[in-house]
């Protein structure tokens, strides 16, 4: 796999993606496809591993920026946070009582409009430099081709800006 590819020499890949980052000459490769059988078959697009670095590393520099906008009870891939600490505040609500509405987005990763992500993360990000990877990221996915052909598929991408953060950032006003 091209993790254990990456990670044979680590050292050597590692100051190579920092040379291309510092030297504008980064290019992310072709994502991957698969399918999961999660409830239902779906598509999933995955960056290749040497990407998903980049993708972290990104995310460790722009999550607490965007961290503070998110809702509290927003719980999945946030540091602190979780499946057991979401079950328990369930808990806790559902005895109070009340109402709740639960919705989906059908083809959610596949219908987010790149310029509108990207104006939303804008007005967040103030470097130059990082918002022109952000931009390349959303750029190199292949994503908008299925939304674009109508294609009936249930693709998600998997990695940063098409993770939960694209979430997380799109549908904050919703929450």
């Amino acid at each position: 796999s091209n993790v254990i590819a990456f990670n044979k020499k680590l050292p050597d890949n590692l100051i190579r993606l920092k040379f291309e980052l510092e030297s504008g000459k980064y290019r992310p490769g072709s994502y991957f496809e698969f399918y999961i059988y999660k409830s239902k078959r779906r598509k999933i697009s995955a960056a290749p591993f040497r990407d998903r670095v980049v993708h972290h590393a990104l995310c460790n520099i722009i999550m607490p920026i965007f961290e503070k906008t998110f809702i509290h009870t927003s719980f999945a891939n946030r540091k602190g946070k979780g499946t057991h600490k979401a079950v328990e505040l369930c808990q806790r609500y559902m005895k109070r009582g009340g109402y709740y509405l639960k919705c989906d987005v059908i083809k959610y990763f596949p219908s987010i409009d790149h310029e509108i992500l990207k104006a939303v993360i804008r007005k967040k990000i103030g470097c130059p430099r990082t918002f022109g990877l952000i931009d390349l990221i959303i750029d190199s996915s292949n994503c908008r081709l299925f939304s674009w052909l109508g294609h009936a598929s249930h693709a998600d991408i998997n990695g940063l800006i098409y993770g939960p953060l694209s979430q997380w950032i799109t549908m904050s006003p919703l929450n």
